[in-house]
């Protein structure tokens, strides 16, 4: 059985990117909007590595879009960068030092942007957390930097769970463009109009392309984390996927003080087999489900990809969780419900579906 990935405390994150007929949609997300839709093990991590790093005397902490950096005066000691589900700290030491011990870190001295910082160390789990402390204690060492005994902050109390629509008003989050053109290639847009977006979003691709990845690799591949091997899935040989004429149904951006009611024109329900691989799960959250569904309506994984604009496309596995108010019936089909999330669905007269699907 696959590992279940999700987690009460999760919300929803914004997508690496989401595709419309010809129209591409990147997120590029700064690092406080990373922390503050991060998974409550990230923001733990978080907290503890920028605990022990001021913890040092003369170390101050600045946050740019895409890391943190900390100094000493004008040396720069460390950066703390997130990708994915993983923070990881970059060091001013030489990762050939560390070849064949405990401490897998990362060569990243080929990239130009890392020339200070060539040594990556990723944080995956509490064993690791405990050897980055290590590896800082060498580079302070160096800096002849004092230790000093300080009360531990909970500094990602202060970025609380946003949604992906109130921190892209807050320009946290950042919408690039691209047409998808001949043979799957992007086309980068820089001024695009609202009549444009619905234009491109109308049109169908001219080639069926892969999912692109979060954006351009600044590091080597990480190390797999450590953990028990899980069962693997098998996918099945062939999928047949209907061709569903796409309507520009919702805007890219939404402002976060409006609710939205949809109104789908011609929906067409996909009623055969669906695949379903727990390692592509997504969760979805009841007042999310209040914004983009109107009352008496069936929620469905399908028509939760065509209603909510920032929903991972490539999600085969969801979960319903009781964030927020529901406040009107709604038939919901899931694989997976918190007994909140039932018990809030079942008090306004909505029926729970679980799709006990292998």
């Amino acid at each position: 059985m696959a590992k279940e990935i999700i987690k009460e405390e999760q919300h929803e994150a914004a997508p690496d990117s989401v595709r419309k007929g010809k129209l591409l949609i990147r997120y590029d997300k700064s690092f406080t909007a990373r922390v503050i839709q991060g998974e409550s093990e990230l923001r733990a991590y978080y907290d503890s590595l920028k605990n022990e790093l001021l913890s040092y005397k003369g170390v101050k902490s600045r946050i740019s879009w895409k890391h943190e950096s900390f100094r000493i005066g004008k040396v720069l000691v460390a950066l703390l960068k997130i990708r994915g589900k993983h923070i990881s700290i970059y060091l001013p030491l030489n990762a050939n030092d560390y070849v064949d011990t405990k401490y897998k870190v990362d060569d990243v001295s080929n990239v130009k942007a890392n020339a200070e910082t060539p040594c990556a160390y990723a944080i995956k789990n509490d064993r690791r957390s405990l050897y980055a402390k290590d590896l800082i204690a060498t580079v302070m060492s160096a800096q002849q930097a004092v230790k000093q005994d300080k009360k531990p902050v909970k500094f990602s109390d202060e970025y609380p769970y946003d949604t992906t629509e109130n921190l892209i008003a807050r320009e946290l989050i950042k919408l690039v463009y691209s047409r998808i053109g001949a043979k799957g290639k992007e086309e980068p847009i820089k001024e695009i109009t609202e009549e444009e977006i619905q234009a491109l979003m109308a049109e169908e691709p001219e080639e069926v392309i892969e999912e692109p990845v979060e954006e351009p690799a600044e590091e080597p591949v990480e190390e797999p984390v450590e953990e028990p091997v899980e069962e693997k899935v098998e996918e099945p040989v062939e999928k047949v996927e209907e061709k569903v004429e796409e309507k520009p149904v919702v805007k890219p951006v939404v402002k976060p003080a409006k609710p939205v009611v949809v109104k789908v024109v011609e929906e067409v329900e996909d009623d055969s087999p669906r695949y379903v691989d727990k390692t592509r799960t997504g969760i979805i959250n009841l007042d999310t489900l209040s914004r983009h569904f109107n009352a008496g309506e069936k929620v469905t994984l399908a028509r939760i990809k065509n209603r909510v604009p920032c929903f991972d496309q490539r999600v085969t596995y969801i979960k319903v969780l009781a964030r927020g108010v529901l406040q009107m019936p709604l038939t919901v089909e899931a694989d997976d419900f918190s007994e909140e999330a039932v018990q809030k669905i079942e008090l306004v007269g909505g029926t729970v579906v679980r799709t006990l699907r292998k």
